[in-house]
Order: C-alpha cells, then structure tokens, then sequence
C-alpha cells in the first residue's frame, strides 16, 4: 500500500475513534493508563510506551522555519499556559493532519527556556535542533496540524528520586543496580547511571562520575529502550507508572547498526504491525552482513530474527528465526510487548521509521 495512503487511513480512523474534546486545543489531561513493570534479577530491557501527561494541546496557526518557531492558533488560550511553561525538557509531537497526514508522529524538541516568557505569552514555541528530533527542520506544511507538547521521561519522573527509586544503591556502579542509555549525543555509545549512597549522599550518577552532579534529570528520549541490570539474588520489584497513551502514528529514526528500540503504544506488537518489510525500508539478504534483523527477549533469552531474500531472482522475502521455532507465520506473532525494549539491527539508516496508530 502507498505510504501516503496508509497514513491518510490511519489518521482518519484515529480521529474518528477519537472524543471531539480531545481533538480541541486544551490543557484537559487524557484518562491516565498504568503500566507494570517488574525488575527480575541480571539484565532486564524495558521500554516507556507511555506518555508524560501533556503540557498543552493545540493547532498550529503559522510557522517560521527560519527561526523554527510556531505559532498557536488560539494564542488567547495558549499565551497563559505557554508563557509559564515548566522548565525541564519537553518535546511537540504532530498528533493529526488534515492536509499531510504524512506528517503525523513528526516530533520537535521544545526550547522551553526561550519560549517561557515573552515569546510563549504570544502563544508561540520555540523548537531546538536535536539529534532526537524525528526530522531536521522545520516545514511550514507543519501550519494546520494539531500537535501536543509532553515533558520527557527522565530518570527521576520514571524511577523516582534517588531515595525513594526501586534500585540497589552503592558507593558504586560496581556494587548497585544500573541503567544503561544510548548517549544523548552519540547514539552509538552508551551511558551508565545508578544511585550513589556515600557518607550520607544519596543521589543519580554518571558511572564515569559518581562524585559529579545530580543526574535525575537525564531525559530517556521517546522510542529509545533502556537496559537495567539488577544485582543480587532477591524477589522480583514491580514498579507502576502512569500516562497518557498515543492514539496516532509513531516514529523513531533508526541508525546503522544496533538500535534499542522502545514501542510509542501500549498494545502488543507484531512484525506486521511495526511495518517490517522490504516496502518501508527494511532490507533482505542472506547472512547477518546484508540483513537487518531483530532481536527480542523471550523468557529471559534473546531470540535473533533475520530478513531473509528469497530464491534468486525473487522478490519474496520474509523474516526467519534463527535460534527457535514458532508455529504459523512469524510476521503475525505478537512477539513485541508494549513494556518491553528490542533491538533493530539495520544495514542501512532509516529516518523514516514509523509505527502506525493501532486500529480501535
């Protein structure tokens, strides 16, 4: 199906399916949904599906895609809430488009420093450049579409603060549990943190500083997963969250090579309904050398998934696995729990990744 076309369909419905108030510009706040965790001992993957409850919904009026700046369309409403916007990081998302809806699930991070103040008192936000931004700029064909502004999850919001976090604190990263993300500025390196506890310090750490700042603050960017590693041998912890969930098209750019992949929606997930085949940018072969593949934890083990090409000259190809058999087709599994992070190993970059709205 054409791109274009799936995403039109996929908008309409969701709007359709969707109460007329949430479509309006509001600080309403969504019916809140919760979402289980639970820590096992050795390495866990997880990922957030949820979302930080909304800062502020609303419909772009114009667009300055010089100064990336937009325009509110009800400033009346929005200067208010704009102009004392909280001050920790925050992103725009595009939630629906009438005129492109290929433009649903664009995400923008927000300069809430510049806006807060004069500029938001105009009903207008200020968009920064970020290596986490779904797209580099800014298109004026943004003007129509109806977008939200969520706070980040950050360490402290998702664990809670240093004294009150289910983990394992230590003098150490050596001796505590840890949390592993891929860097905020080199997304191919990663970055350790874990809960100090020292001569009546408690606090977020950098393992590579555990004597520098606090790091609570640490933003875990939409769609990125993170891995914990618990210590010890003690029972599993639950850890309960809650948020708003998304009701429209998701995306997440893919680097080359090793991405851990979080999913934007709270339902289940198969290979289908992530759109991993040859039309959006997956890419088949024979080995591990030129095929993507997918990794996924199955009971504690990770299971490997390979694009595999057809016979020559074909152009079937379909996604084998290479380390357990499962019956039926594998692409229809429900294999991708909503909570629960993946990898997607690719051959080459895709900008474009994007997961659709799940049907009602």
């Amino acid at each position: 199906m054409n791109y274009k076309i799936l995403l039109t369909l996929v908008s309409l419905s969701a709007s359709l399916a969707l109460p007329s108030r949430v479509l309006a510009q509001s600080l309403e706040e969504l019916p809140l949904e919760v979402l289980n965790y639970r820590f096992a001992q050795g390495t866990n993957s997880f990922g957030i599906p949820l979302l930080r409850p909304a800062l502020w919904r609303g419909k772009i009026a114009a667009v300055s895609s010089s100064t990336r700046v937009i325009t509110d369309q009800d400033t009346k409403s929005s200067g208010p809430i704009l102009a004392q916007i909280p001050l920790e990081p925050a992103y725009l998302e595009i939630t629906a488009s009438v005129l492109d809806p290929t433009l649903v699930g664009e995400r923008f991070e927000v300069g809430v420093v510049e806006t807060r103040g004069p500029l938001g008192t105009k009903g207008q936000v200020r968009l920064l450049s970020s290596l986490w931004d779904t797209r580099p700029d800014v298109p004026a064909g943004l003007a129509g579409c109806s977008y939200e502004i969520h706070p980040h999850w950050t360490l402290s919001s998702l664990l809670g603060t240093p004294d009150k976090a289910p983990l394992r604190r230590a003098k150490s990263a050596g001796s505590a549990d840890t949390l592993r993300l891929p860097d905020l500025n080199q997304p191919h390196l990663w970055e350790t943190f874990f809960v100090v506890e020292d001569r009546g310090t408690v606090g977020w750490r950098n393992a590579m500083n555990r004597s520098g700042p606090e790091m609570g603050a640490r933003i875990i960017p939409p769609g990125t997963g993170f891995m914990l590693l618990i210590q010890g041998n003690g029972p599993e912890r639950p850890l309960v969250i809650t948020g708003e969930a998304r009701r429209h098209a998701f995306r997440r750019p893919l680097y080359t090579g090793r991405n851990l992949v979080a999913l934007g929606h709270t339902s289940r997930h198969t290979l289908s309904s992530i759109l991993a085949n040859r039309d959006y940018g997956f890419q088949a072969g024979s080995n591990s050398a030129n095929s993507d593949e997918i990794q996924f934890r199955n009971h504690g083990r990770w299971e490997v998934l390979r694009y595999v090409q057809g016979s020559p000259g074909s152009a079937e190809a379909s996604w084998q696995c290479l380390t357990a058999r499962y019956g039926g087709k594998i692409e229809n599994l429900p294999l991708l729990p909503a909570q629960q992070a993946f990898w997607i190993q690719k051959i080459q970059p895709d900008s474009d990744f994007i997961i659709p709205a799940p049907t009602p």
